[in-house]
């Protein structure tokens, strides 16, 4: 292992906490960035990176954000910020990541799957169960799979808010390979 030090300036860390805005972790944030670029580094410098697209190259700076602690949660915004793309570009950029490399993050699309199901709460008035799904590729995951089974579709309600029929949050939550909750 080795162990490199890297000293960043006032400088730059001001520039970062102007592109994430207020509220983000910029000091985490920017240790992955950094761990992310020395994994990319080592890659190249082995032989296991080759791009011959600029495509390629963005999905596999994803991939290694993603490896070195960017969350699933945040990956679609974070893109867009540190790559300087619309919102759309960076949906499409985190989804053909998460399509090359679904092997090698499926622990990651697991974790965003089990805390959206897990996060889920029983709506009494509804009669259903609310979860919060925002847009990309775990929500596009999750509908798919509804869409793939005999069961009730999730509806959704506002926003990012969804309701899930409780036998089809139920077979999810199996899916997933979760309990199964009763609502309260």
């Amino acid at each position: 292992m080795v162990d490199i030090s890297i000293t960043v300036s006032d400088e730059d860390q001001e520039r970062l906490r102007v592109i994430l805005g207020p509220g983000e972790d910029d000091e985490r944030i920017m240790r992955t960035v950094l761990e992310a670029g020395a994994s990319e580094a080592l890659a190249y410098a082995t032989g296991r990176a080759v791009f011959s697209t600029m495509a390629d190259l963005r999905m596999f700076r994803v991939y290694c954000l993603l490896t070195t602690g960017m969350s699933m949660d945040e990956a679609e915004k974070l893109i867009a910020l540190l790559f300087k793309v619309s919102p759309a570009s960076a949906r499409r950029i985190a989804s053909a990541t998460f399509a090359r490399y679904s092997v090698e993050l499926t622990r990651n699309i697991e974790s965003a799957i089990e805390a959206v199901l897990n996060g889920a709460d029983w709506d009494n008035k509804a009669g259903r169960w609310k979860a919060s799904l925002p847009p990309g590729y775990v929500r596009d995951r999750i509908l798919g799979l509804c869409a793939g089974s005999a069961l009730p579709d999730p509806v959704k309600r506002y926003g990012a808010v969804w309701n899930f029929p409780e036998e089809t949050y139920g077979w999810l939550r199996k899916q997933a390979g979760l309990a199964v909750r009763k609502h309260p």
